[in-house]
């Protein structure tokens, strides 16, 4: 009963996510999901990330540890659910800087941060995801999670359109059995019904959602499954273990 009721209420998400579009001809988020941005390189899409601030972007860590010139790395903000060609108008915002986390090689701590050059939330209405401190403790066993991300589906063609995922937890011991890796407490271990993990997919949010109230918190991240496009479990960095770093860092860009 308690599995129809969750497909019940992701059907109702699906429905609902969509708004009005246009205001004086101008890019405006049409989803709910504004808070997803697509990262890229050179105008092309290399992992999801979500908006926590107006100018500060948070994704996995190894997303960005290889990148070091930022005037390739553009971030273009969720307008209608689709990720536009490279030569689309739609706009994209620069790096002015990036950071990881100092203990990035930990998968507890694979996390980092995007600081963009100008202000995306006031100007075009795309809405910041606000964090998450609970602990996988205080995640109950009913609430609504989902992952939204832009990626690669099993035959490997890169799909433009946004795509969702129901989450489910998992025990943290399912993931050291599936992955061969000994995540701590700090770790998500879930899976997804009816979404394989793909290439691109990386920092994708997993957010926490209340169908009452329409309120949304991220959790997590996705930083680890297998590559072959077949993985329904996943590893997800936890937000709450890393949430004084990420407030530390946004309050130093501020100065």
């Amino acid at each position: 009963m308690k599995f129809f009721l969750n497909r019940y209420l992701i059907c109702l998400l699906i429905i609902f996510v969509y708004f009005p579009v246009a205001e004086n001809g101008s890019p405006k988020p049409t989803s709910s999901l504004s808070f997803i941005v697509s990262i890229q390189m050179n105008r092309l899409h290399i992992c999801t990330g979500v908006l926590i601030t107006d100018k500060i972007v948070l994704t996995a860590g190894h997303c960005l540890s290889g990148i070091k010139d930022l005037e390739s790395l553009t971030i273009q903000p969720n307008y209608d659910d689709t990720i536009h060609s490279p030569a689309d108008q739609n706009k994209r915002y620069g790096a002015r800087n990036k950071t990881v986390h100092p203990n990035m090689k930990q998968l507890n701590h694979d996390i980092g941060l995007i600081e963009l050059n100008e202000k995306v939330a006031e100007v075009n209405g795309v809405k910041a995801l606000p964090l998450s401190n609970l602990t996988n403790d205080e995640i109950h066993e009913d609430d609504f999670l989902i992952m939204a991300a832009w990626g690669y589906t099993r035959n490997w063609k890169f799909t433009t359109k946004l795509s969702l995922a129901q989450i489910k937890l998992l025990e943290n011991k399912k993931c050291v059995k599936r992955f061969k890796v000994r995540p701590g407490n700090e770790i998500i271990c879930a899976m997804s019904y009816h979404t394989k993990i793909c290439r691109g997919d990386g920092g994708a949010p997993i957010f926490r959602y209340d169908p009452l109230t329409g309120e949304k918190e991220v959790i997590g991240l996705l930083i680890y499954a297998t590559i072959h496009c077949k993985a329904d479990m996943f590893i997800a960095v936890q937000v709450s273990s890393n949430y004084d770093w990420i407030k530390n860092s946004i309050e130093y860009t501020n100065e």
